[in-house]
């Protein structure tokens, strides 16, 4: 299956038998097997989205021990990432992860006890952006280790979480500024690690453009970080986090690189230009 930035995803690739033989302990293979049937089955996507947030919920029961809460969650975001990985952007299974993700804030639950404070079971989603700050590593940022399927797994990463974005589930802002900083904000010479750069920004313009620019004009007091987001050296003389400059800058940028490029990767661009744009003029939700 090829994403729309044009890499390919084998059906090997596509596949939960590597992940499954990772699982060894009891709190991780119960997360997996709420997980694997709304994945695996066939059916409606909504349907599937709902089953697996049941089967998720199950796992960690709003009458759980407070002390085990934490580790069967930490498991459960880790393997729900991990998952997010093997399948690229298109495909159904970001559609039914996103889903029950939506499906499970969408519940009732109480309040727990945790590290960072006291959160909402499930409203809050409760150390999942912990969980993301630990896998959020751009791999080009590694030259002597990138490879393909590194590049692969970080855009798809990237495209789940602006999927989430979009949908009101979390203020990612200071992630999306990560990767649009290293894309459009940076030079780098090698044209594998710049074409993974720009792959993974473009995703961030195509799920969630509209909650991205929403957060220029209407910036909002859950994203303190996003703010102060630090700029890249391309972006001459602009200030940190998000604003309507930067915003414009990438837009730029995105022409830039379009003019160089042909075939598929040159339509899309076109496509993410135009994308921002039709933002700018969105009435909002």
């Amino acid at each position: 299956m090829e994403s729309s930035s044009g890499w390919t995803f084998s059906a090997d690739e596509i596949s939960l038998q590597g992940l499954a033989k990772t699982i060894h302990s009891v709190s991780r293979k119960r997360v997996f097997d709420a997980l694997r049937p709304g994945l695996e089955a066939d059916g409606n996507p909504r349907d599937r989205a709902h089953g697996i947030a049941e089967g998720l919920e199950g796992v960690c029961p709003a009458d759980s021990d407070p002390s085990q809460v934490e580790q069967v969650l930490y498991d459960l975001w880790e393997l729900l990432i991990a998952v997010v990985k093997v399948a690229p952007p298109e495909h159904q299974w970001h559609e039914i992860l996103v889903g029950a993700v939506e499906n499970l804030a969408a519940r009732d639950g109480r309040i727990i006890q945790l590290d960072e404070g006291p959160k909402h079971l499930w409203k809050d989603l409760p150390q999942f952006e912990q969980s993301l700050k630990e896998q959020w590593t751009d791999p080009t940022t590694d030259p002597r280790n990138f490879n393909l399927d590194r590049g692969k797994r970080w855009e798809s990463l990237n495209s789940f979480v602006a999927r989430l974005m979009s949908k009101g589930l979390g203020s990612y802002e200071l992630f999306a500024l990560t990767t649009m900083r290293h894309a459009l904000e940076e030079s780098v010479s090698r044209k594998e690690l710049a074409e993974c750069r720009l792959r993974t920004a473009m995703q961030w313009i195509i799920y969630s453009r509209e909650a991205l620019f929403r957060s220029i004009v209407s910036p909002s007091g859950n994203a303190p970080a996003g703010r102060n987001a630090s700029v890249g050296s391309l972006y001459v003389g602009g200030g940190p986090g998000l604003s309507r400059s930067r915003w414009e800058f990438w837009k730029m940028r995105f022409g830039e690189i379009e003019k160089e490029k042909e075939g598929p990767l040159k339509a899309k661009l076109k496509e993410v230009i135009a994308m921002m744009e039709a933002a700018e003029h969105s009435p909002g939700p």
